[in-house]
Parts: structure tokens; sequence; C-alpha cells
């Protein structure tokens, strides 16, 4: 299992969104130690509770920790679901960083898989879904992923998140 230490993480996960998709794409567990531990509050916030818990179902992981203001998370994934998949972020948080979280994960897999995405397609700290569908996926498709995408409707953050 290798050992990330979180204390440097952002106020938005990054660290812990990288770790997360690096973890599933090579079947690789990691604990995440000291998450923003100099930080007021300490630990995982609201945003990164659905990012977590989207992992879990989609790479059918292990996951221990995944609480507010924990400071140390345990992922162990196991294999990558097929079919369709429904997954709620919730309304102010952003669909973007998720896409490209799992698409590297997403695109070695070889079987039939769709996801339905609800959160928000815009947020102040991240691209909308629309730059990533209209710059990132036209990239992957010249490399030849079969990939689609369509946003059914417009989801803004609530203000302050």
């Amino acid at each position: 299992m290798l050992t990330i230490d979180g204390s440097g993480l952002d106020k938005h996960g990054r660290i812990l969104w990288l770790a997360l998709s690096m973890s599933s794409l090579s079947r690789i567990p990691f604990r995440m130690e000291r998450i923003r531990i100099s930080q007021n509050p300490p630990g995982l916030l609201p945003e990164h509770l659905p990012f977590i818990h989207a992992f879990e179902v989609l790479m059918n992981a292990e996951v221990k920790g995944a609480r507010l203001q924990s400071t140390e998370l345990v992922f162990e994934p196991h294999s990558l679901r097929r079919g369709h998949l429904e997954i709620a972020l919730g309304k102010g948080h952003p669909i973007a960083p998720f896409v490209l979280a799992t698409m590297p994960v997403l695109l070695r897999t070889l079987a039939p898989l769709s996801l339905s995405i609800t959160g928000a397609t815009h947020h102040p700290s991240f691209p909308c879904i629309e730059s990533v569908a209209g710059s990132f996926i036209p990239l992957l498709l010249q490399a030849g992923a079969r990939i689609e995408c369509e946003v059914a409707e417009l989801g803004f953050a609530p203000h302050g998140e």
C-alpha cells in the first residue's frame, strides 16, 4: 500500500483526486495521512466526500476514513464496474474534475461503460464541462478513444460553494 502525505492537500482536493485516479488506474491501494492537517478545519471537507464515494462506486473499492474532517483515508480499488452507472456528485460539486480524473481509468477499459453524472457543470474554481467537452475530449477522439459527452442541462454551483 502506498502512503501519501496529504498535508499539502489544497482546499479543492486536487492531490486527493489525482491519488484516486492513479490508484484506480494502477489498482495500487493508498493511505493518505495528515490530510489538510494545517488547515482550519483540518481533514476532509464536504466537497471531497462525493468525489471519494464516486470513485468507491466506480472501482468497487473498499474505503476507510471517508468522513467529514477525517485526516486519514484508505482507498483500495478492485475492479471497474461495467454497464451504466449513475454518479451523483451533488448540486454544488463540479463535474469537470471528476470527468478529467476518471478519464484515464475509463479509457483503459475495453468493455462499454456509460456514466450519468449529476453535479455542477459550472463552478467558479474549475473549468466548465463545455470546456472539457470542447477541448479535452476532441483530443482523445483524435487519439482513437470512443467517447460521447452530452450535457442534458446546465447546473451552477450555489453561491459560496
